[in-house]
């Protein structure tokens, strides 16, 4: 039966060979980049996505209490349209100091995506990567102590709350814009059976 029958013999005499996990361990990583509905060519449609990915990933980061060091962005065009030119780019930079409040994540995210766009092409994805976390109450002792904004983280978890109780984005960014058509097509999308209440599966 394997190494897996073994294991499982050893469970069903008490003995523990896969402890269970209450809390999942931190990401290291945390990214966000889904596809647009339709294509997209211009800068500012670009930003208002980008920014709505960099808030989610700044949703998670706090979830976990941590804080990132380093933010990717990088640009896709479709690379099954053979019929269109063809452009990828992608760009780090690293944070002067940890930070897991939007704003900032938002201000540096947003000046590499103006760093590696380029007009003229037909965008498929744009997507942020924070990494290189560390705890968020971490110091860095630098020679003219730059550290994060607590009021920025503040105001950051006060939006949490106010959106997990009253719904997505009812606290939002005036970046993020307003437009949906950038936004990904939710029609053939999975159901949400083990999370929602509303979406459990009923068996007749």
């Amino acid at each position: 039966m394997t190494i897996e029958g073994l294991r499982l013999v050893d469970e069903l005499r008490g003995n523990t060979r896969r402890p269970v996990q209450q809390y999942p361990a931190p990401k290291k990583s945390i990214l966000t980049s889904p596809c647009f509905g339709t294509p997209v060519d211009d800068l500012k449609t670009l930003q208002e996505g980008l920014n709505t990915h960099v808030v989610r990933c700044g949703e998670k980061l706090r979830r976990q209490q941590s804080a990132a060091c380093l933010v990717t962005v990088y640009l896709q065009t479709n690379p099954f349209r053979a019929d269109q030119p063809q452009y990828f780019n992608s760009q780090a930079t690293a944070l002067p100091h940890p930070s897991s409040a939007t704003p900032e994540l938002l201000q540096y995210a947003i000046g590499v995506l103006n760093a590696i766009y380029k007009p003229g092409y037909k965008f498929k994805r744009v997507g942020v990567m924070l990494s290189g976390f560390v705890p968020h109450d971490y110091q860095k002792p630098t020679l003219f102590n730059d550290v994060s904004d607590p009021r920025l983280r503040a105001v950051s978890q006060t939006a949490d709350k106010l959106n997990a109780k009253y719904g997505r984005d009812k606290i939002r960014f005036a970046s993020q814009g307003y437009s949906v058509h950038w936004k990904p097509r939710s029609k053939f999308l999975s159901g949400r059976y083990t999370t929602r209440w509303s979406e459990i599966l009923r068996a007749q």
